[in-house]
């Protein structure tokens, strides 16, 4: 078993959990590998540990990715592309997407001897369409948003589901959102909470200007589409998975569906939604007194 370690330096802890992973993984006789810029900041990582950006993900059969819920999520969408699982490590606040803490790193041995479950979840393929034809393709995770930029002007969204109109909503915006993402800003929004064994699409407005503002769950084989009237060009934006924002103009349309490829997380432990669900916001509430 070939593993890559993919960490966030940037986030304050993950250099420590990194060691205390790499340290672990070696008491196991685990064969890891870094990428090579990354292995520089990182003390005693010698050469036959690292590998270049591009061979990483295709040569490891599992990627341990070690930060946040943003980290995780990016690391995960690399590695749905090579249909490699990956297993996330808490180095940020929440870590909803992580499967296991700092203090829980000697579960490593679980996924040494094969000990584990891997979950699939579904991810979005959002199309920018441009005169009938594909202008960008993207992947998420947990959501597409198209909303407003900086103005504080509204926004005319027109979605339709399957060639049918569903609502012309004026809002902030309209996020669409997979099961995993349904605890993410689509909750924020007002949205609800769906189990990751039930796919689907949910549809929730940000901010609309309407009495018809409550949030609609999709069949996940359903095609949605969305595309903004009356606006200023200078200012409606696509996002996915809350990375950088993409321009739309007035002749550009969305199309979002289920996307052919999933993501794949390993569970080293027995936790169900439910279980995960209730200490991930038991740990917020505690956090903020």
């Amino acid at each position: 078993m070939n593993i890559a370690i993919i960490p966030n330096l940037t986030r304050e802890n993950a250099l420590d959990v990194t060691n205390c992973v790499v340290e672990e993984l070696k008491k196991l006789g685990a064969n890891y590998f870094f990428e090579k810029n990354t292995a520089e900041n990182i003390k005693n990582i010698s050469k036959e540990h690292t590998l270049d950006e591009d061979e990483l993900l295709d040569y490891c059969d599992i990627v341990i990715s070690i930060g946040g819920d943003g980290t995780i999520l990016h690391t995960a969408k690399k590695a749905a592309i090579f249909h490699k699982p990956v297993l996330g490590i808490n180095a940020g606040r929440l870590g909803f997407m992580a499967d296991i803490e700092k203090n829980e790193i000697s579960l490593l041995k679980k996924l040494i001897d094969g000990d584990y479950s891997i979950e699939k979840r579904m991810m979005l393929e959002t199309s920018i369409m441009l005169n009938g034809e594909v202008e960008k393709k993207l992947y998420s995770i947990n959501d597409t948003v198209f909303s407003r930029g900086t103005t504080l002007k509204l926004v005319e969204i027109t979605v339709e589901c399957d060639g049918k109109e569903v609502h012309k909503y004026l809002a902030d915006g309209v996020i669409i959102a997979t099961p995993t993402g349904s605890t993410a800003y689509s909750l924020s929004a007002g949205g609800p909470i769906v189990d990751p064994s039930i796919e689907s699409m949910v549809l929730t407005p940000i901010c609309t200007h309407s009495l018809f503002f409550r949030s609609v769950v999709f069949n996940a084989e359903s095609v949605l589409k969305m595309c903004a009237e009356d606006f200023n060009s200078n200012d409606v934006y696509l996002s996915c998975d809350g990375e950088k924002s993409l321009h739309i103009t007035k002749d550009n349309c969305v199309l979002i569906k289920k996307a052919d490829i999933s993501a794949k997380f390993i569970k080293l432990k027995t936790d169900n939604f439910v279980d995960t669900l209730n200490r991930k916001f038991s740990e917020r509430n505690s956090q903020k007194i």
